[in-house]
């Protein structure tokens, strides 16, 4: 799904995150058993946009990539964070998982979908939980975590880690 949205990206860093807490079906795993199912550390990419509004102000989204989509053995992660404001920049703070249906257009909060094929085939998407950006500028991004995301038939990941570009 979001796949449909490259003509949003237009900035792009490429560093490494490690994933830590990861919840499956209720059940932690160790750090050896997360790396059989998360491309470990993983590489996070941020792409920023400011879409001009023809009420005045901006929506400003921010896109969060972990993991490396050419590589289908381990699991990928997308966030879309969007905010309205007046100014061209994304602010800092927490941000809201909001569950959303339908298409994905002019929303505040965070949406989120994972695709673990170790788990099968079918995506998961954020229920519950927040990102939080500490700091967003031209040279990286620097925040923290806690979400969990469901797939259609209930398996549940719970992703609780930092996240940041500069190192």
């Amino acid at each position: 799904m979001l796949g449909l949205l490259p003509f949003l990206l237009i900035s792009n860093s490429g560093k490494e995150i490690g994933l830590v807490d990861l919840e499956y079906d209720k059940t932690y795993l160790s750090e050896s058993d997360l790396k059989a199912y998360v491309a470990y550390p993983s590489k996070v990419e941020y792409h920023t946009n400011h879409e001009k509004l023809n009420e005045g102000g901006f929506y400003n989204t921010l896109m969060l990539s972990f993991g490396d989509i050419k590589d289908s053995s381990k699991a990928t992660m997308e966030f879309l964070i969007s905010e309205k404001g007046e100014s061209k920049e994304l602010s800092k703070g927490i941000y809201p998982i909001n569950e959303i249906e339908g298409f994905i257009n002019n929303f505040d909060g965070v949406f989120g979908v994972a695709n673990v094929n170790k788990l099968g085939e079918k995506p998961f998407f954020a229920k519950k939980g927040f990102i939080q950006i500490n700091e967003l500028n031209i040279k990286g991004v620097k925040g923290y975590m806690d979400v969990t995301l469901v797939n259609e038939i209930g398996m549940t990941i719970r992703v609780t880690d930092n996240f940041d570009t500069y190192k």
